[in-house]
């Protein structure tokens, strides 16, 4: 035992000797470098000296201080504790933020922020900038934008099929593309043949959409917005056979008389079969010429509601005069099995509503629409931009002239604002603007004499709910001419195209409250848009645009085949910055 303690104890102190003699070394060496530094410092820094002098004699300014030691992180305003968490991304990311115009980081970017109203602004070098008001509630927020592409991709639409014509084409809520194609009418027959058929702009892919358990040959065909059920007009010389395939040739003797004497119906069928189609209208007789007459009353369009509840069926009485009804179809009603209620006759207008001109607000209780008066007091064939309210006993107003039916745009030049709750519905109308500079004098003025030039087209707001006289009429907003498919991007910025002096379309942006006109540098190929009549439908969402035109002036009429051209200003999802 007492050997052990002994080995043990020289053990120990053997430690503490090596321990000291490691660390002296180093105290040494120290201490030599230490002096060395102190003796080389003075000459650096007269290296330094002179190379700054020789820097500033030879005309050159001085490095800043995020060149040499990098982009320094802005401050924030806001406490780490105070606040509410606010989240802000973009598609594609990396988009520096800007909140009341200052810099807070880039997307996906979290900050806190106090509950109010804010001004965000998104850049991004290949991207459109992206402007938007933001609510911030005591719970926070979240905002996600997809950036528009600075350049976007232009396609032709064609009509499907060689031969055929495109009647009608519009967005629905899943980003695909509705088209209406006509189909040429065979020799002995007169019921025009359409097609429905979807097109998907991401990919190019084509289909087609097939009615369950359509026997009738429809004239009308219109799509859901949400692309689950589909509306259609059963002429009354298709009354033989019901749209589900039922005979009725053993209801009467004499079913074919009384097939010849049956108005149009509309029918609304489930597309994916789970249901039979459903009979939801009869056009009602007794206004305008007898049903059958050699030119009956025919229903011309049907538009749904945003919501799917309600359909608005147009009805067209040839004249002299032109003569229009409007009924409004709530399904819900229709629906039922014992359904007793009929629909609501909104209007009976002294004149028709052209195709595709109408456009139903966000909420649904508005509809804005172009009527033509072949006859009027202030001549022959006039267009008015009218909006009616989508209520039994609703009201209607005829907002502004919009000149004469060879300048008819080829669908409804209207623009709803986003539905809020604080702010009332507003609408932009694209409308004659009077000219500023009319040219009656000179050389100009003789060629004035020959014909005056059409008035220039102007953006006008118009409150729909304004409870006075002056408030409700159209307020013109700034200077701007010539801008067409004007579409509200945000609350606070308007878009729309507007022709250049070579023909080529370009974008601008519109200040609603001012009228201030801004270039974001975006031009369209030369051939896009060429025609008469051009106006635009938008797909705000999924950053998509549908010019349209006829070919020629010549051929500027409600029944003249279109031509589409396909905008994509869709993000890029793989950028990365």
């Amino acid at each position: 035992m007492l050997a052990i303690d002994r080995f043990i104890l020289r053990v120990g102190r053997r430690r503490r000797t090596l321990v000291t003699a490691r660390h002296r070394p180093t105290r040494r060496a120290s201490t030599c470098r230490t002096t060395r530094i102190r003796a080389a410092l003075p000459a650096v820094c007269g290296i330094g000296i002179a190379a700054v002098s020789g820097w500033l004699v030879a005309g050159s300014d001085l490095p800043s201080i995020p060149a040499v030691f990098g982009q320094l992180a802005p401050a924030t305003t806001e406490s780490s504790a105070g606040g509410a968490p606010v989240r802000i991304d973009s598609t594609p990311s990396g988009a520096a933020v800007r909140v009341d115009g200052a810099s807070r980081g880039t997307t996906p970017l979290d900050i806190q922020l106090e509950p109010g109203r804010y001004s965000l602004s998104l850049e991004r070098p290949d991207s459109l900038t992206e402007q938007e008001t933001i609510e911030v509630a005591q719970r926070g927020a979240s905002v996600h934008v997809d950036l528009w592409q600075h350049q976007p991709e232009v396609v032709r639409v064609r009509p499907v099929y060689p031969g055929a014509s495109l009647v009608d084409a519009r967005f629905l809520n899943d980003g695909l593309l509705a088209l209406t194609v006509g189909i040429p009418t065979q020799v002995g027959t007169s019921d025009p043949s359409t097609e429905l058929w979807r097109l998907d702009p991401a990919t190019g892919q084509l289909t087609q959409v097939n009615v369950p358990d359509l026997v009738a040959r429809p004239t009308v065909l219109a799509l859901a917005p949400d692309d689950d059920h589909v509306a259609y007009v059963v002429p009354g010389s298709s009354s033989t056979t019901t749209a589900t395939g039922w005979s009725t040739t053993a209801e009467s003797s004499v079913s074919s008389t009384a097939g010849a004497s049956r108005p149009e119906s509309v029918w609304v069928a489930s597309l994916d079969g789970a249901q039979l189609p459903q009979h939801v209208f009869d056009l009602p007789s007794g206004v305008g010429p007898s049903l059958v007459s050699s030119s009956p009353e025919r229903i011309v369009q049907l538009i749904w509601t945003p919501d799917e509840s309600r359909l608005v069926a147009i009805t067209r009485q040839p004249g002299p005069p032109l003569r229009a009804r409007i009924f409004l179809i709530n399904l819900a009603d229709q629906l039922e099995p014992d359904a007793e209620s009929q629909p609501d006759a909104l209007a009976l207008l002294p004149a028709e509503v052209l195709t595709n001109s109408v456009a139903v607000d966000p909420t649904g209780r508005w509809a804005a629409l172009i009527t033509h008066a072949s006859v009027a007091p202030g001549g022959n064939d006039l267009l008015n931009a009218c909006v009616l309210e989508l209520t039994p006993g609703g009201g209607f107003r005829d907002l502004a002239d919009l000149g004469t039916l060879d300048r008819a745009p080829t669908t409804a030049p209207f623009a709803w604002a986003p539905s809020t709750p604080s702010d009332p519905p507003r609408l932009v109308v694209v409308s004659p603007a009077p000219s500023s500079n009319p040219a009656s004098n000179g050389l100009f003025g003789i060629f004035g004499a020959l014909g005056p030039a059409p008035p220039p087209l102007g953006l006008f707001l118009v409150d729909v709910e304004a409870s006075g006289l002056q408030e409700s009429q159209p307020r013109r907003l700034g200077s701007v001419t010539g801008v067409v498919g004007p579409v509200w991007r945000s609350s606070s910025t308007l878009f729309g195209f507007a022709r250049q002096g070579d023909g080529t379309f370009s974008l601008r942006s519109i200040d609603p409250s001012s009228g201030a006109l801004g270039d974001p540098g975006v031009s369209l190929p030369a051939s896009t848009g060429q025609g008469a009549g051009v106006a635009v439908r938008w797909d705000v969402v999924h950053g998509y645009a549908l010019l349209l035109s006829r070919p020629s002036a010549a051929f500027a009429s409600a029944s003249a085949p279109l031509q589409a051209w396909l905008v994509s200003f869709a993000p890029n999802r793989n950028g990365k910055g």
